[in-house]
């Protein structure tokens, strides 16, 4: 067994996959196997993942059709082999040379289920946000899950920064979806013996106007697959046993990140108007349905009162919603043949 198993998705990688395989080659931690998924890549991709594992054994490519990041990490699981599971995304990069060495040390020698880093976050060589911490934290160590119980569903889901015991992932797996995300990691975090934080930066997350995170945001981009990934989120804590004590907070989960997802709506660029309205409607009315009071949820105005900007975006997308002129009869078959008949919806 190798210590740690570096997983990187790579879809149309080639213009930054260098430097993200290059910050893996010089790490300090030895003992490390990469598992690169060349997810049915068309350009160049394949050809530079092939460069690195020609001459350096611990690289392995596996090539898919394009599904998507989600099942591009499920095949990487079902061949890690690690103690533990880092995810990097291909257009990213470990911040350092002793990343996993120093992440992988402060797991293992405290048995550790789920680390969690900080970011450095840029847009090329301009410093966006520099190292953040997002719930504020200053200092290293075991997160009390007993005296914290909200702390899994405040923490941004994002994999960048974490790493995960292989065998606390057990056969949990990403949905295929977008938000895949949001379906994985909160439910290791509450499910989790011992939960730290480290505060040193990890990762190197890179914004860019190819980002998929960009592009979530300014770009019509199935949004409703929240709903299934909420599902899939809920049906996960009933299967690791934990969704009673934690049904309060997945409610709040589902309000915040309603509240952020669409918050965004009004800003997307390649939408009328008029779509807009009515996709708002379409999406509040349902995240009604799931939480009929998610307005006045304690988690997500805690998260607005440090991000006063999202908060009035989502004010902006409620008053559109509330003039669209739609009627709601029949939401369910409205929204597919909604879906089914635009072209709104972005594919890769």
């Amino acid at each position: 067994m190798v210590k740690v198993s570096v997983i990187i998705p790579a879809y149309n990688a080639e213009k930054y996959l260098r430097e993200c395989l290059d910050s893996v080659v010089i790490q300090t931690l030895n003992d490390i196997e990469v598992i690169i998924i060349n997810d049915g890549s068309v350009d160049n991709t394949l050809q530079i993942a092939q460069e690195y594992s020609s001459i350096l054994p611990n690289f392995k490519i596996i090539t898919t059709k394009n599904y998507g990041p989600g099942n591009a990490r499920n095949i990487g699981l079902e061949l890690a082999t690690g103690e533990y599971i880092k995810f990097l995304d291909s257009d990213d990069e470990l911040y350092n040379k002793n990343t996993l060495e120093l992440m992988y040390h402060v797991a293992s020698s405290n048995d550790i289920d789920v680390l969690i880093g900080k970011n450095y976050t840029h847009f090329g060589k301009i410093n966006l946000s520099g190292s953040y911490d997002t719930l504020g934290r200053k200092k290293s160590g075991i997160i009390d899950l007993d005296t914290n119980k909200s702390y899994p569903f405040q923490e941004m889901p994002g994999i960048g920064d974490k790493l995960f015991k292989r065998s606390h992932i057990g056969d949990l797996r990403f949905p295929l979806k977008r938000w895949e995300d949001l379906a994985f990691t909160p439910v290791l975090m509450a499910d989790s013996d011992r939960l730290y934080f480290l505060d040193e930066i990890v990762y190197s997350y890179r914004m860019s106007l190819n980002n998929t995170s960009i592009r979530g945001c300014l770009f019509a981009n199935n949004i409703f697959d929240f709903f299934d990934v909420y599902d899939e989120l809920n049906n996960n804590f009933v299967k690791r046993g934990i969704k009673e004590k934690y049904d309060n907070e997945l409610l709040g989960l589902c309000s915040m990140h309603g509240h952020f997802d669409a918050s965004f709506v009004p800003l997307w660029i390649n939408m009328s108007l008029k779509d807009k309205k009515l996709i708002l409607k379409y999406f509040i009315t349902k995240l009604e349905r799931y939480y009929p009071d998610f307005r006045n949820d304690d988690i997500a105005n805690s998260y607005y009162a440090d991000h006063k900007l999202f908060k009035k975006l989502f004010d902006v997308a409620d008053i559109l919603s509330s003039m669209s002129e739609v009627k709601i009869e029949n939401l369910d078959s409205q929204i597919e043949e909604f879906i089914e008949n635009s072209k709104i919806y972005t594919k890769k």
